[in-house]
């Protein structure tokens, strides 16, 4: 199924309520991040309006796939969804955060877990909001990552390396 497909059939169903609690009892609640379950519902679904008024683009539908698969978070008592771009030629997978959105419609949605649909809905649509709630916001994010990494490559910006243990050390001094 693509992800057009998985859209097409939460909505078909009337399983998007499914899909919006699945994000806010697995994203919101365990964090206790402050906000209410009618903003999740409010954002989540404006997301999936735009995705269903999109026009897709299918240059890399064949060569990419969504997919969804455990990932230990390095607590081995707690595993995560996490969803990429994978590469099957190169068994290779990739953020799918700054993927244009309008690119993945046309993807096969590849489930190597075993989740219901609303699951599969909710883990995705999380994933793709990392830097807003609307293509455009992540559009001007990879624009804005594009002009960066010019700006360092001119050298009219600096990249500074660091090591994350002495980040760590300061942190806990």
């Amino acid at each position: 199924m693509t992800f057009k497909e998985l859209i097409d059939r939460n909505l078909d169903t009337g399983g998007l309520t499914n899909v919006l609690s699945v994000i806010f009892n697995i994203y919101y609640v365990p964090q206790d991040k402050d906000i209410s379950y009618l903003n999740v519902i409010t954002r989540y679904t404006s997301v999936v309006r735009e995705l269903v008024e999109l026009t897709p683009d299918n240059k890399i539908k064949d060569e990419y796939k969504l997919r969804l698969r455990y990932s230990n978070t390095g607590d081995e008592a707690v595993e995560s969804v996490a969803v990429s771009l994978y590469n099957k030629e190169e068994k290779t997978d990739y953020a799918v955060d700054l993927t244009p959105w309008r690119e993945m419609l046309h993807m096969r949605v590849l489930d190597d877990i075993g989740l219901d649909i609303h699951s599969i809905l909710a883990h995705i649509l999380w994933e793709i909001t990392f830097y807003g709630f609307t293509s455009s916001d992540v559009d001007r994010s990879v624009r804005e990552m594009r002009s960066l990494s010019e700006r360092i490559k001119s050298g009219e910006e600096k990249l500074y390396e660091f090591d994350i243990d002495d980040l760590d050390e300061d942190i806990g001094d």
